[in-house]
């Protein structure tokens, strides 16, 4: 009989948010979880479950952290699990609406500027005509009038890039956008 191999999850977390989570998770007997500083020390092929640090906005909400956890340990396929795509200096961890790393630490994303990402994540490098970034982000039929799309790069640019008016990951083209620097 061959002896299982234990899955591990990553959390990112500074101190403050480690000894909490240590003791929450030591309550509920879940021992799976490996603490990071950073996302740039998360080993290649580890699922993250959490990002907390000082940074964020808002309050967490350790309860949701630890359902998280639990989802990650519960037996979901890899193929359910949200992947951490490196995009140039950044993880993008869809999940979380977040990209990670960088110079500026954790950026927060829209939902629509997350699906755009995706999308464009999806089809690693290629052009991504406007037409089926309207279709299949905000669900807009074909020859609709908008600059909804256009407005949106424009505001992902400036969280992203470093000189927005020259774009070197979220590039335009002549029909469309794609996404560079896997």
């Amino acid at each position: 009989m061959s002896a299982q191999k234990k899955e591990i999850i990553a959390v990112v977390a500074d101190d403050s948010f480690r000894h909490l989570l240590e003791g929450l998770l030591s309550l509920h007997k879940i021992d799976a979880v490996a603490f990071f500083d950073k996302i740039e020390d998360v080993p290649d092929g580890v699922p993250v479950a959490a990002v907390l640090d000082d940074s964020k906005e808002g309050p967490v909400r350790l309860g949701a952290v630890l359902d998280r956890i639990k989802k990650h340990l519960s037996g979901a396929g890899p193929a359910q699990r949200s992947a951490r795509i490196v995009i140039g200096p950044y993880h993008f961890m869809p999940d979380d609406s977040v990209l990670a790393g960088g110079d500026g630490g954790d950026i927060r994303l829209t939902e629509k500027e997350r699906d755009i990402l995706l999308k464009l994540c999806s089809h690693r490098g290629e052009i991504i005509t406007h037409a089926e970034l309207l279709e299949d982000v905000w669900g807009y039929a074909e020859n609709i009038e908008t600059h909804t799309l256009e407005t949106h790069i424009y505001r992902l640019r400036r969280k992203i890039e470093k000189d927005p008016a020259r774009p070197v990951f979220l590039l335009t083209e002549d029909t469309g956008y794609r996404l560079a620097g896997f």
